[in-house]
């Protein structure tokens, strides 16, 4: 890979990892240092000959791995940050979970779903990522990915009939 595809690749992923980051530590500064750490990584697998197949899968591999570490070393999570921040995702992929509450509403339900819930949720309506990619990502199978999105919709869409958010 040469310095210009790395290029380029940056400046086709960075966005999308830096809001999968985001969403996950609620922090702007956390969720760059995580963007760069996952490139900087990219960056010395590719130097060491490394072939990269998909280059997605790849880098939210890596940022997924980052993520983990930073939860092990602190595990806070609050979607409401960042609606306080003013974040708003791109509109593509909400649709699904748009039509019956407010994207704020959702946010806040979302945040009671479990960890395992949450994340597969987030990496398929925020960052408009598949089963298999997903799976790839987490170490998990497509069938369990797919599993855990069935059930994340269904307690979601039960906490909004429901209207049981905390605040």
């Amino acid at each position: 890979m040469t310095e210009n595809q790395f290029t380029a690749m940056y400046e086709s992923y960075a966005d999308a990892i830096f809001r999968y980051c985001y969403f996950r530590v609620s922090d702007k500064e956390q969720a760059k240092d995580l963007v760069q750490e996952t490139f900087t990584r990219v960056w010395k697998c590719v130097t060491n000959g490394q072939l990269i197949e998909n280059e997605k899968t790849f880098l939210f591999t890596i940022a997924h791995n980052l993520l983990i570490d930073t939860y092990r070393k602190k595990k806070s999570f609050s979607l409401d940050r960042l609606l306080d921040d003013g974040f708003s995702p791109s509109d593509r992929g909400h649709a699904a979970i748009e039509a019956g509450a407010e994207i704020e509403q959702v946010y806040k339900y979302l945040e009671q779903l479990d960890e395992k819930y949450k994340q597969v949720l987030l990496m398929k309506f925020v960052e408009d990522l598949g089963p298999k990619d997903i799976a790839s990502i987490i170490g998990e199978t497509e069938n369990n990915v797919s599993v855990r999105i069935n059930r994340g919709m269904t307690q979601l869409r039960e906490l909004l009939k429901n209207g049981q958010a905390t605040t």
